[in-house]
């Protein structure tokens, strides 16, 4: 479809790629699902993100060579992304860091913390941080949204 610049209404549709795969004889069957992963709330994010973790960890490198550890542990599976910093903190296990965020002084497990966020004084547990959250202070459960500022 895309070599032969084949659209419908203007755009490359994965259904009229089926049928001619159809047309053509390709025979299709459903496959097996050995585990289901789900997105929908808060805590669904947060096991998802444990489990991605997980079998992440033992195919490829989940700490970005762009990241900035000072005066940290990191307890793996974790993902720390490009431009994220960690000062002075202990992440994790089970905690994802989005790019360009910066987690300082700071405790937290089993959470996903978004990209340009920025954390400190927190002990977080089970929780989830939006993208562009500035956070200070402390808490234990928490799930912040994008473009949120909190100071205790």
């Amino acid at each position: 479809m895309i070599e032969n610049n084949i659209r419908d209404k203007g755009e490359f549709q994965i259904t009229s790629v089926l049928e001619n795969m159809k047309a053509g004889g390709y025979k299709f069957r459903a496959s097996g699902i050995d585990e289901w992963l789900d997105c929908g709330n808060k805590f669904n994010i947060v096991d998802t993100n444990r489990r991605m973790l997980e079998i992440k960890s033992t195919v490829e490198m989940l700490i970005s060579p762009q990241a900035v550890i000072e005066n940290s542990v990191i307890v793996p599976p974790c993902f720390v992304g490009a431009g994220a910093k960690i000062v002075n903190s202990v992440i994790g296990p089970h905690v994802s860091v989005g790019n360009n965020s910066v987690i300082a002084n700071s405790i937290i497990k089993n959470s996903v913390i978004q990209g340009d966020t920025s954390v400190s004084d927190a002990l977080f547990a089970d929780s989830m941080v939006g993208n562009h959250v500035n956070y200070e202070g402390h808490a234990s459960d928490v799930s912040i949204g994008d473009y949120t500022s909190f100071k205790e």
